[in-house]
């Protein structure tokens, strides 16, 4: 720093010299900050932890010097989500209205916690391919003999060791449904 001002022969040629200086890099910080914004995606961040990394680089803006809008935050947040926002985003951006950034902040957290609920269901109903199980009792037909049991639980190259070389005609539970029809 000192040799930028050694020189400087009055209190104003320091001054110029100091604004000059200070100017040149709030740019080049104005500049990066503003390439954060562009960048920074969501991802598996929380909607409040991205909107709060947004929101300090935005702080960043005005310490250097720069105020931006919440119109223009708004954009960049929106830009910066994932694929699973995107019809909010296209309803937000398609509206006449104006959003505040408060309300955007609303509609992305309940947008959010609605995917965790539709994804908690989703794992709550899934049966996973390789297994078969169920507690009902349940009727497996083997060739022309039909066995009753209440515990059968497996997957499907258990179930063909059970059966062996016998071929599985149906297995259905007490109600009728078929569970597999022609197993092997």
């Amino acid at each position: 720093m000192l040799g930028h001002v050694i020189s400087c022969l009055t209190s104003f040629d320091l001054w110029i010299t100091l604004e000059r200086l200070y100017r040149t890099s709030s740019k080049a910080r104005i500049l990066q900050l503003h390439l954060q914004l562009q960048s920074l995606k969501k991802g598996s961040l929380s909607i409040h932890d991205y909107i709060l990394k947004m929101k300090n680089i935005t702080y960043g803006l005005f310490a250097a010097g720069q105020l931006l809008s919440d119109d223009d935050l708004i954009l960049y947040i929106l830009g910066g989500l994932d694929h699973e926002y995107e019809a909010m985003v296209f309803n937000l951006t398609s509206k006449h209205d104006q959003f505040t950034l408060q309300e955007v902040q609303y509609m992305m957290h309940s947008q959010e916690i609605r995917m965790e609920q539709l994804h908690s269901i989703s794992n709550d109903y899934s049966i996973p391919a390789t297994h078969l199980a169920t507690k009902n009792h349940i009727s497996l037909t083997i060739g022309k003999h039909t066995t009753q049991t209440s515990h059968l639980v497996a997957t499907p190259t258990t179930l063909v060791a059970m059966v062996e070389a016998e071929d599985v005609q149906t297995i259905t539970d007490l109600s009728g449904n078929s569970a597999i029809d022609q197993v092997i």
